[in-house]
């Protein structure tokens, strides 16, 4: 007996639709499967990304923390390392200044005044004493050290009487006080000082004893304070100054006249031979003197 064509059909179309009835279902729970693991994947990839996040912003404190707690370090040490520089420094200054005055003590023992603890004017050396303070008056440089004034001449240092109105701000170990005319001065290596306390330093003046000489000693200073000078080449001020104090040294020096130090029986020769080489020094470097 044969089977009918209508069951056949029926047998097919039931499979087929089995078969897609299977396959959708698969679909479906492969898509379900997908779906699932980009969820995981997306939820892992938050996680790993706030997990990373925690961590750096926890690695950033603890850098912060470390550079701060360096810092605080760097900052201790280099105070406490100041602290003793600075009380270092004090007690080697302090040091100094015992050991200074104490060698200046043994050196003016039985000094009374007189300059043989001094070199004298004029004397040359070819480099500048230990300790030595550099000082600028009127343009010009000095030197200064224990008392003595040194310019350079050349390649050597000469020690000069000092300018009048030069200042110092402590006296020279050994010097004299005098009273002339109710006023105080200070004497060293027969250079003389009064306090000014303006300038708060001890100013060069002259000789005080010289300043109440009357008659011609008053006679020649007058004629010193009117020699008049005139810069033929257009000198400027400043060296005019320099020019008429380098003058003034090598009149001196040729002369061994000092005006401020000018006695009666020098008026008549040696104060008009001081003139005479002041005048030829200034004429030859482009003065007119009258």
């Amino acid at each position: 007996m044969g089977i009918s064509t209508d069951p056949k059909r029926l047998l097919l179309v039931s499979a087929a639709l089995l078969i897609t009835i299977s396959s959708f279902a698969e679909a479906r729970s492969d898509n379900r499967s997908h779906k699932k693991q980009f969820q995981d994947e997306r939820y892992n990839h938050r996680s790993s990304s706030n997990r990373s996040s925690r961590n750096n912003n926890s690695s950033n404190r603890r850098n912060q923390q470390v550079n701060l707690d360096s810092n605080r370090r760097h900052d201790r040490d280099n105070r406490d390392s100041n602290r003793r520089h600075d009380r270092d420094s004090h007690k080697s200054n302090r040091r100094h200044d015992r050991n200074y005055h104490n060698s200046f003590r043994q050196y003016n023992r039985g000094y009374y005044g007189s300059s043989r603890n001094y070199y004298g004017f004029g004397h040359r050396k070819s480099y500048l004493p230990a300790g030595y303070l550099s000082l600028t008056f009127a343009g010009l440089n000095y030197y200064y050290n224990s008392g003595s004034y040194y310019q350079r001449i050349g390649r050597e240092y000469a020690v000069i009487r000092p300018p009048l109105g030069i200042g110092i701000s402590i006296l020279p170990a050994g010097y004299r006080t005098i009273y002339h005319g109710g006023n105080r001065y200070y004497r060293a290596n027969d250079i003389f000082y009064s306090w000014d306390k303006n300038r708060r330093n001890y100013i060069v003046v002259n000789n005080p004893n010289t300043l109440a000489l009357s008659g011609p000693v008053s006679t020649a200073s007058k004629t010193i304070s009117q020699q008049y000078i005139y810069p033929r080449q257009g000198q400027n001020d400043s060296q005019t100054s320099r020019d008429r104090y380098e003058c003034y040294l090598w009149a001196v020096e040729q002369t061994g006249v000092e005006p401020a130090q000018i006695s009666n029986q020098y008026i008549s020769n040696e104060l008009e031979n001081y003139q005479r080489a002041n005048g030829a020094c200034l004429e030859a470097r482009g003065y007119s003197v009258k």
